[in-house]
């Protein structure tokens, strides 16, 4: 199976054999669009003197990221990260689109303190 994806306008992601084709897509914006799940939580950590702002993103990567003995079942193609605040750099990745934006919520959740586990 390729490692190559792209997502897409109904939100599945479709395995693309031929690299440049892949670039192509990106290149020109036609199928991928980054933005769609691209999401901004401006949060404040108050565990510093200053308050330091918090971004929460999650990303179509369009590249399967699983490295492992199975990443030819479970591409994993979405991933949310954190930059700033006392979870700097904790990130998640993601199969599908659906598991991606939930994962984002739950993200949020624990960066606010909502919940305790991920």
């Amino acid at each position: 199976m390729s490692d190559y994806f792209v997502l897409t306008e109904d939100k599945r992601c479709v395995p693309c054999e031929d690299p440049m084709e892949w670039a192509e897509a990106w290149g020109h914006k036609r199928i991928v669009k980054q933005d769609r799940l691209h999401r901004y939580n401006f949060l404040r950590y108050f565990g510093f003197p200053q308050p330091q702002p918090i971004l929460i993103s999650t990303v179509f990567l369009g590249i399967n990221h699983n490295f492992g003995p199975d990443k030819d079942r479970h591409p994993l193609l979405f991933e949310t990260m954190v930059f700033g605040g006392k979870y700097n750099e904790l990130c998640q990745r993601y199969e599908t689109y659906n598991e991606a934006v939930n994962g984002h919520e739950k993200v949020l959740k624990y960066v606010q303190g909502k919940i305790t586990r991920l």
